[in-house]
């Protein structure tokens, strides 16, 4: 994984959502361009309040 790439990751870890949304647009565009980049499912675990608490990286096929 490149350096800029980890940084995204990072950035991603680092945001809020709306506590009335699931995922916002931007975070969205972001997690599936980089997806794209490194051929591996991304997810993110948001609490309740819109706090990213966890950043996964998986396989090509699944998050484990």
């Amino acid at each position: 994984m490149k350096t800029n790439q980890l940084k995204v990751l990072e950035r991603l870890g680092a945001k809020r959502v709306q506590r009335d949304r699931i995922i916002n647009p931007e975070m969205a565009r972001t997690l599936c361009e980089l997806s794209f980049e490194l051929n591996r499912q991304i997810g993110l675990l948001v609490h309740r309040s819109g706090k990213v608490e966890n950043v996964i990286v998986g396989s090509h096929a699944q998050i484990v």
